[in-house]
This record gives structure tokens, C-alpha cells and sequence, in this order.
């Protein structure tokens, strides 16, 4: 009979997220896990199976719970125009709201480690294809309300957005100001064809 866990294996994986997210994976050592998530080396090796299925895991946990709340609204049924501004409001917000600016371990990860990792490069397809369907799927919604008029197609305009919270991202951890990021999120809902009081909505 299999012995209950003496930790709390949600919030060690928490944890190892955080770690990871902050140091990056080839930074982060197997002691600097076992510190951070306050657990022995064994019982890593027991419950994760290893430093890179940890990293998996704790990719796969970040999807779940930041990238999942991030795009909560987006991805209801009736998200529309004022959803999108709301969400780049809060890039903005959240990204230069932080003492570090760690950017997004999605981010992170693509840069370090996809090219030569396929579990890693499919997580983070996941992870574009996933922003990419909310967005799009807000757009036609605010296109059929006639509260936008894209200056090009939606799905177009959807991987634009993408690209455009991507670049934002990356812009804060460069230490970016707000106003370069506002000036980002703006551009893109101008692209999307959406009105002034949006645009001005991001701008202040």
C-alpha cells in the first residue's frame, strides 16, 4: 500500500513554477529545486520523475493557472471588443506592475529551450493557438456587434495580437515603460478597427 505524500504536491509544483519561471531551466539545479519546494531530492525523483519532467509538469501547470486566468474572460462565449481592451489593459498592468519582470515562462521557454525540445516547442504552440483562437474568436464576435471594423481579416488581426502581446511581454522584461506598451496594445486594437474611447482607454 503506497505511503500518502508527507508534502503537498500541488503547492511543490507551485513552487518548482516559480523557481523556473524565475531562473529559467539549465539556471535552475536539482538542489535549487529541493530548497525552493522544500522537499528531498528522493521525493522529487518519486513524484516528478526528474528535473525535465518536473519542468513539463510545471509548464503544463502555468498553462492551467496563470495562462488560464489570464484569458478567462476572453474565452466565455461572449467576449467581445471590450474583453480585448480589458486584457491588454492587464499585460500592461501586470507586466509592469512587478518588482522582477520575469516576462511569461511560455516566453522563456520558447527562447531557451524549443528549437531542441519538442515536448517544450509543442506546449508553447499550445500555448499561441490557444491566445490565438480567443482572440479571434472576440474579434468576430465584436465585428458581428459592429463595435470593430478590422482593416484586415480577424483571424489575421487575431495573429497580430499574438505577436503584439508577445513583443509586449518581452519589451518589459527589457525594462520597457508603460507608455511603450500602451503604445503597443493601442496599435493593434487600431489595426482591429476598434474606436477612439478603446484606443484612449489604453492610452491613459
Amino acid at each position: 500500500m503506497a505511503r500518502p505524500k508527507a508534502f503537498d504536491v500541488d503547492q511543490a509544483l507551485g513552487r518548482a513554477m516559480e523557481l523556473f519561471w524565475l531562473k529559467g531551466y539549465q539556471a535552475t539545479s536539482l538542489p535549487d529545486l529541493v530548497e525552493h519546494m522544500g522537499i528531498g531530492r528522493q521525493s522529487l525523483y518519486d513524484t516528478f520523475g526528474g528535473k525535465r519532467q518536473l519542468f513539463l509538469q510545471a509548464l503544463d501547470r502555468y498553462a492551467t493557472v496563470m495562462i488560464g486566468g489570464a484569458l478567462g474572460r476572453l474565452e466565455q462565449s461572449g467576449a467581445s471588443l471590450d474583453d480585448l481592451t480589458a486584457f491588454l489593459e492587464a499585460v500592461v498592468a501586470y507586466q509592469t506592475g512587478k518588482q522582477v519582470r520575469t516576462a511569461c515562462l511560455m516566453i522563456n521557454s520558447a527562447m531557451e529551450l524549443a528549437v531542441r525540445d519538442k515536448e517544450v516547442a509543442h506546449r508553447v504552440a499550445a500555448h499561441h493557438r490557444r491566445m490565438e483562437g480567443a482572440f479571434r474568436r472576440a474579434l468576430e464576435r465584436a465585428e458581428s456587434l459592429e463595435e470593430i471594423h478590422p482593416l484586415l481579416p480577424t483571424n489575421v488581426v487575431a495573429r497580430h495580437m499574438v505577436a503584439t502581446v508577445l513583443g509586449m511581454i518581452v519589451a518589459a522584461k527589457s525594462g520597457a515603460e508603460p507608455a511603450v506598451l500602451r503604445d503597443m496594445a493601442s496599435g493593434v486594437l487600431a489595426l482591429a478597427g476598434a474606436p477612439q474611447d478603446s484606443l484612449a482607454r489604453i492610452k491613459h
